[in-house]
């Protein structure tokens, strides 16, 4: 029989249902929740659901309502952070299962996949692990890798990290985002006459773009 001759699939609502409750496969309950034509069908497939194996997989074409029945059928944070990982979902759904992942390890792996990497830097209390997300973001493009990794860099408490952001910082804002972190590297002598530079170079720049802009306005 064809895909479309399967009970699941059926138009008839209530013969659909009936077919998933029979089902106890839980690759045909992870199809049924990813091809169903009904909303209901797919989420009580996805309510049968108990291996980690394919609550990831059937978080691939998840919408809010699945991810939220997915989740709640995860035992563990691992299996939550690959549901999570694996769902395109964003939004509330996606907001309250990354609060559910408590384990250190596994916000840092979030963070550098790039989802929530300013929460991760927050919520991450690791030294080491924040070392390694203020290391891994240092290269990154973008003012959220910036903040995420200077706040990392901040709270590890490695002056090396947290000096390489200040001297990455492209403008003041960014600068007094660290001030107190910055200001404790201008007491250290190995960083404090670069540092010093820096900021005038920073302090110029901003001054030159502001005559600059102000001749443009008054020509």
């Amino acid at each position: 029989m064809g895909v479309f001759d399967k009970a699941w699939m059926l138009s008839d609502v209530s013969k659909a249902m009936e077919a998933v409750q029979k089902a106890s496969n839980e690759k045909l309950l992870c199809r049924i929740c990813s091809e169903s034509p009904h909303a209901q069908v797919r989420l009580a497939a996805a309510s049968k659901l108990t291996s980690p194996q394919w609550l990831i997989k059937c978080a691939e074409t998840s919408d809010d309502e699945t991810l939220t029945i997915l989740s709640s059928r995860a035992k563990d944070d691992e299996t939550r952070c690959g549901i999570l990982l694996a769902s395109p979902v964003k939004g509330q759904a996606a907001d309250r299962l990354y609060e559910s992942i408590t384990d250190d390890a596994l916000l840092l792996k979030i963070a550098l996949c790039g989802r929530y990497r300013i929460r991760g830097a927050r919520r991450i209390a690791d030294p080491g692990k924040l070392g390694t997300m203020a290391e891994e973001l240092l290269g990154k493009g973008g003012p959220t890798a910036y903040t995420a990794g200077s706040l990392a860099a901040e709270k590890s408490g490695r002056e090396d990290l947290i000096f390489s952001y200040a001297m990455k910082s492209a403008d003041l804002s960014q600068w007094n985002q660290r001030k107190a972190a910055y200001t404790a590297l201008m007491n250290t002598p190995e960083y404090n006459t670069r540092l010093s530079r820096h900021l005038r170079a920073l302090e110029i720049d901003a001054a030159r773009e502001k005559m600059a802009m102000a001749v443009k306005e008054n020509a």
